[in-house]
């Protein structure tokens, strides 16, 4: 290209790219081959990437934490992930958020309720403590709905309607 692709482009080799996105043209980095950015703190530092707007100008960002070897994301002031050596921490923070997952099927295959930590099982509203659910559908296989067990030989069964037996 005979011109920059962004208002700061780096560029270290030709990609082939011709231009950009312009939501995302401020800094661009071109490379023939692999393609990197490093931040540099010290050891009992934090590096940071952080997101502001006229309102609010660090309203979410970012954060590795070099005295615990931590990576954050934070989110409207609230640190909603945690992941480090150790752990996985989700809504660190205890804010009251839901939380859930996602299968090809189900919008709430797993779902946490962020108000009263309710947990749904195919459910959007777990209503105690663990609420499984099969949204109306009518479960005729055979086989247990729910199988909760201690150690190798003990076992305990939930079995549908249609499977009344055992």
């Amino acid at each position: 290209e005979s011109a920059p692709l962004g208002k700061l482009h780096v560029k270290t080799g030709d990609s082939g790219l011709g231009s950009v996105s312009a939501s995302g043209d401020e800094l661009v980095l071109e490379s023939d081959g692999n393609t990197g950015m490093t931040l540099i703190s010290h050891n009992t530092g934090k590096g940071y990437i952080k997101f502001g707007d006229p309102d609010l100008n660090e309203v979410g960002w970012l954060q590795y934490d070099h005295s615990t070897d931590t990576f954050s994301v934070h989110v409207n002031y609230v640190n909603y992930l945690d992941i480090s050596a150790a752990t996985t921490v989700i809504n660190t923070w205890g804010a009251d958020h839901d939380f859930r997952i996602e299968s090809d099927t189900d919008t709430h295959a797993l779902f946490v309720q962020g108000s009263d930590g309710y947990v749904g099982i195919n459910q959007a509203a777990p209503a105690v403590d663990l609420t499984v659910g099969f949204y109306n559908t009518l479960i005729t296989s055979e086989g247990p709905v729910a199988s909760f067990y201690k150690g190798a030989d003990t076992s305990v069964d939930i079995l549908s309607a249609a499977n009344n037996t055992g």
